[in-house]
């Protein structure tokens, strides 16, 4: 339980949220905060780790038409919203897509279709990674082909910003031939 309690009641006083060491927390109290009966204010303390991902879901909730107000560390989100869009656009999972590109750089070849190539995913930054780790990653209109082309070298990263990417990274550090240091 954080400091909403065990049932959705919105409070009186703005909630202050910790950002600083996790951000899907407060994607969580945005994604549940419609049709409130007043509205919502959030004092986030610190800048949000993970910043990209908060993007994305705040991203999300305007295109289902979500009105929120963003000034200084404060979020408020108007009371008696409800969703009105009935189609949004959403990219792939990239983080998905990079566990099966990793598995690819490793043992083999993968073709990830409708792959974007930008992206406000942190996770994109997989792609490169693995590029930089020796894996042959090209395109091919808009599939992305990721191919073992060796033995995987080593890698210095700071994944503050894509933490989602550790798990996947961290074995594949583990087959790299030398030292990585995976930071954030």
């Amino acid at each position: 339980e954080g400091p909403l309690g065990g049932s959705w009641n919105v409070p009186e006083v703005p909630v202050r949220i910790d950002v600083e060491q996790s951000s899907p927390y407060l994607s969580a109290v945005l994604l549940a905060a419609w049709s409130l009966p007043r509205p919502l204010v959030l004092e986030l303390s610190g800048p949000p780790v993970s910043q990209g991902y908060l993007e994305i879901t705040t991203e999300l909730l305007r295109q289902l038409g979500m009105k929120i107000s963003e000034a200084s560390g404060r979020l408020e989100i108007a009371a008696g919203q409800r969703p009105w869009a009935s189609v949004i656009a959403v990219d792939p999972d990239l983080s998905t897509s990079f566990a099966v590109a990793a598995l690819a750089a490793v043992a083999g070849r993968a073709r990830l279709e409708r792959t974007p190539e930008r992206s406000r995913q942190p996770d994109i930054l997989g792609f490169s990674l693995l590029e930089r780790m020796g894996a042959s990653v090209r395109r091919e209109g808009t599939a992305l082909i990721v191919e073992r082309a060796g033995p995987l070298r080593p890698i210095e990263v700071d994944l503050s910003g894509a933490p989602d990417l550790f798990p996947v990274l961290s074995v594949l550090a583990a087959v790299a031939d030398g030292r990585s240091v995976l930071r954030g």
